[in-house]
């Protein structure tokens, strides 16, 4: 979730909050809250939809993609 902090500010990105399991599969149940168990929480960051206070859902998916890696 660091990496959030490093994009630019008017920065909207498309994407999921996703918990993984023990075995690092996604395991929905545990964003539930009640599931008991600890888990690690990543962001899925598909596509990027303002960048810089410009919306650029019209640049090529390369372009909108390379600042997400």
């Amino acid at each position: 979730m660091n990496a959030l902090l490093e994009l630019p500010k008017e920065t909207v990105i498309d994407g999921e909050i996703v918990a993984l399991g023990q075995e690092g599969k996604p395991a929905f149940h545990l964003l539930l809250g009640y599931a008991g168990e600890a888990a690690e929480v990543v962001l899925y960051a598909f596509d990027l939809l303002m960048f810089r206070g410009k919306h650029v859902r019209l640049w090529p998916l390369e372009e909108r993609r390379s600042p997400l890696v």
